[in-house]
């Protein structure tokens, strides 16, 4: 930051594809989840701040329309 304030960050990250195949023109995955906590430790008097995202998406292979 321009102040010189310091803040420590730490957090997971997950994502996760379920039901891709390797038939042809069928290479998107049904669904996948993507997961991620990041969070930034203040020192001293300074507040931490916690975001969260999370997406669940699936795909029908038909009409490739994401839901």
């Amino acid at each position: 930051m321009d102040t010189g304030v310091t803040y420590h960050y730490n957090g997971p990250l997950s994502y996760e594809v379920n039901g891709s195949t390797d038939e042809l023109g069928t290479e998107l995955p049904i669904e996948f989840t993507f997961h991620n906590i990041d969070h930034f430790v203040g020192s001293g008097q300074l507040q931490n701040l916690c975001i969260r995202t999370l997406w669940h998406v699936t795909v029908d292979r038909t009409t490739r329309e994401v839901k």
